[in-house]
């Protein structure tokens, strides 16, 4: 059996067990075996490429020559992927109506995540579509949104749907878009005022009011927000890998002081745990977009590497 070199040795050994078990070959091995493999032994999406990469990397040096399986893309986070579509969206609109909608500044990452979470449930869109949304791509009357996927896809229609706007992804969508516009006329300090103290009267539906203008309509629905609140409405959407992050992480999220039912946090409780979950959730995107740089690389290296010893072997041939 073939050793894998020391930077995929834990990696590979798994994949041996599994086959050992199993009762495969970890040699030869066909990309349905490996996909077998990675449903059976779960993992981050991150962990999964590596994994990927050992067994490329163990069946070149075994001499197999152009053996290459592709990324396995990871599932959906399985918190938020059941079968069944209806309990899929009940369960992202729980973590929804947990999100506090005000305080400073973790009201602005928590909006664009209650977004995500009321998108998701509504539409059933995938990591990538989700991504690609623009602002523009978001029109409304009052008590329904239209969403139009980029690439031509049908629309889907988000009707109001209960008594209260913390459940009701209509709102959740329609409130985004207008910090998103809020953000575009007056920077930060134009949201910061709406954002954080709740009103002393009661808002009522986001949805039954109409859109503002102002958010450039290519501007991505989803964009990086700071820890100080910052939108970066210039630069790309959170990565595929990130909305995943940001998935669990909501989902996760408990719900301390009844926010399900209109509770709000005080700004001191409010601002640690939702910052801190946000960043943490970019860190670790960052820190697996890394990996997958220096897979690719590494991978570069060696096709180059094989290629230049048979240059040289038919050169002195």
């Amino acid at each position: 059996m073939t050793a894998c070199p020391t930077a995929y040795r834990a990696e590979w050994s798994l994949f041996v067990d599994w086959c050992q078990a199993t009762g495969r070959s970890p040699l030869g091995t066909d990309a349905a075996t490996v996909k077998v493999f990675l449903d059976d032994c779960p993992s981050a999406a991150a962990t999964a490429r590596r994994r990927i990469s050992a067994i490329n990397r163990a069946h070149r040096d075994a001499g197999y020559s152009g053996y290459h399986l592709r990324g396995y893309p990871s599932a959906a986070v399985a918190a938020v992927s059941p079968a069944d579509t209806a309990a899929r969206a009940a369960v992202l609109m729980r973590a929804f109506g947990r999100i506090p909608a005000y305080g400073w500044p973790s009201s602005v990452a928590g909006i664009r995540d209650g977004c995500l979470l009321a998108l998701a449930a509504a539409t059933g869109m995938g990591r990538p579509q989700l991504r690609s949304l623009a602002v523009g791509d978001i029109t409304a009357e009052p008590g329904v949104v239209r969403v139009s996927p980029p690439g031509g896809a049908a629309p889907t229609f988000v009707h109001t749907s209960s008594e209260s706007p913390a459940t009701c992804p209509a709102c959740g969508i329609t409130r985004w878009h207008r910090v998103l516009a809020l953000h575009e006329r007056h920077g930060l300090p134009g949201i910061r005022s709406r954002l954080a103290d709740p009103p002393e009267t009661a808002v009522g539906h986001h949805c039954a009011r109409p859109l503002l203008n102002g958010g450039r309509a290519r501007m991505s629905l989803l964009p990086r927000v700071s820890a100080r609140g910052l939108i970066d409405s210039t630069g790309p959407a959170i990565s595929t890998r990130m909305i995943t992050k940001v998935l669990s992480c909501r989902l996760r999220t408990p719900d301390p002081v009844g926010l399900e039912h209109g509770g709000v946090l005080p700004h001191r409780v409010l601002l640690d745990p939702d910052v801190a979950a946000t960043r943490r959730a970019e860190a670790v995107a960052a820190l697996a977009d890394v990996t997958d740089v220096l897979d690719a690389v590494e991978l570069e290296t060696e096709l180059a590497m094989v290629r230049l010893a048979e240059l040289v072997a038919a050169a002195g041939g």
